[in-house]
């Protein structure tokens, strides 16, 4: 290197055209900035130069978050879904993956069996965000140009058809990106078609951010009462590395109606000692054998068996939850056939949703799926239904049907 002589001159130029407005430099500059600074040295016979680049480092920043929610026509468990959409807009300076954690807050009229459920398909996302520099315009912002190279190229996360938000002097504008241009000297544009008014184009130092939707389903669960609404609350929770997270709740929440319940509930009794017919007649077949039972006219004298059959029908399009068939045995003027029973043994005979029929032992609450309580009203109850068992009422499927009987003496 040649030796300094007097009256050299030395010159610092920031090579870059790129206006960092006052405050924080990281606030208010793009990440992916290639900050260029170069030396030179002028002397008598010569010059020297050397330069250093610097890349503006990621600020992360908690984004702003919004959920949606959403109303549909319950037609069976789970279904349908309700599409709902977590939407997150960039605060950072740059792009940033975020990731969408979705929950089920509170429920109503939701079979505890089958619980409401959420879910997000692809939970993760980039977002875009960058800061203006330079000239912009009505229908453009200027951005540094980062690693993006050649018009068309997405600019830190932010392309063709990209949602992007900026607000200048008090006003959001939200635009949809139709194309980007390398000007070829360090920065690119981002285009758009409706053009902003002239007062707000925005100067350097705006932040440019990317807004990205994430789907999240939401399933009803199986309905408890059919008649009335299901309603399921949603949260979710936005995080990204190095920043805070963020949690939002539906405002109002997901709604599905129901339709009302379409329930049959028959009673039937046939004389068993005797035989004697009666009207509306509906033949069954319990414990193996087929019979005739009737919804009135029979008649029977004291010592006479009496077997009576209760059918519950679903007629509707929703399950029937927490089902069970009760009833008041009249203990003044008949008792009820028991130790042993006249199935098996047991007390009652059940015939299940899939037409399976079985004999239960009518004991104690609690102690089997049938109860025999004579004191209580009503002192005869059966937990039908699937599921059902001796401390849970079960669920009568749509368009199934369950039935019970039992008999007694005439005193």
């Amino acid at each position: 290197m040649k030796p300094l002589r007097a009256g050299l001159t030395l010159l610092c130029l920031a090579a870059l055209g790129l206006a960092t407005p006052s405050g924080s430099a990281f606030a208010n500059t793009a990440a992916n900035t290639q900050i260029v600074n170069s030396a030179k040295l002028t002397y008598a016979g010569g010059s020297a130069a050397a330069t250093v680049v610097v890349s503006v480092a990621l600020v992360p920043s908690t984004p702003n978050v919004n959920i949606t929610y959403g109303n549909a026509a319950y037609t069976g468990p789970n279904t349908p879904a309700i599409a709902t959409s977590v939407t997150i807009t960039a605060t950072a300076n740059g792009p940033a993956s975020y990731t969408v954690t979705p929950a089920v807050g509170a429920t109503s009229n939701v079979a505890a069996a089958s619980p409401a459920s959420v879910n997000a398909p692809t939970p993760s996302v980039t977002v875009g965000a960058s800061v203006t520099t330079g000239t912009s315009g009505t229908t453009f912002v200027t951005v540094p140009a980062g690693i993006a190279s050649g018009s068309g190229s997405a600019v830190n996360g932010i392309g063709t058809s990209s949602t992007i938000i900026f607000t200048v002097n008090g006003t959001s504008y939200t635009r949809q990106v139709t194309g980007t241009a390398d000007n070829g000297n360090g920065t690119f544009t981002i285009n758009w078609a409706t053009p902003i008014p002239a007062a707000d184009v925005p100067q350097a130092g705006v932040l440019v951010a990317e807004q990205k939707s994430v789907p999240v389903n939401v399933l009803p669960g199986s309905v408890l009462a059919p008649g009335t609404n299901i309603t399921v609350m949603v949260s979710a929770t936005v995080s990204t590395p190095g920043a805070g997270d963020k949690t939002v709740t539906t405002a109002t929440p997901n709604t599905w109606t129901t339709p009302s319940p379409n329930v049959s509930l028959v009673k039937y009794v046939r004389n068993v000692t005797t035989g004697v017919a009666g009207t509306g007649a509906y033949s069954a077949t319990i414990n193996t054998k087929t019979s005739s039972y009737y919804t009135a006219g029979v008649t029977g004298k004291p010592g006479d068996v009496l077997e009576y059959l209760i059918v519950a029908s679903n007629t509707g399009s929703t399950d029937l939850n927490s089902s069970a068939i009760s009833d008041l045995v009249p203990t003044a003027y008949v008792n009820l056939v028991s130790a042993p029973g006249p199935y098996g043994g047991n007390e009652v005979f059940y015939i299940d949703p899939s037409n399976t029929g079985v004999s239960i032992s009518a004991a104690a609450l609690g102690a089997n799926q049938a109860s025999w309580v004579p004191a209580n009203n009503p002192n005869l109850v059966v937990n039908v239904g699937t599921g059902a068992s001796n401390t849970a009422a079960g669920a009568i499927p749509a368009q199934k049907s369950v039935s019970i009987a039992y008999q007694v003496t005439i005193k």
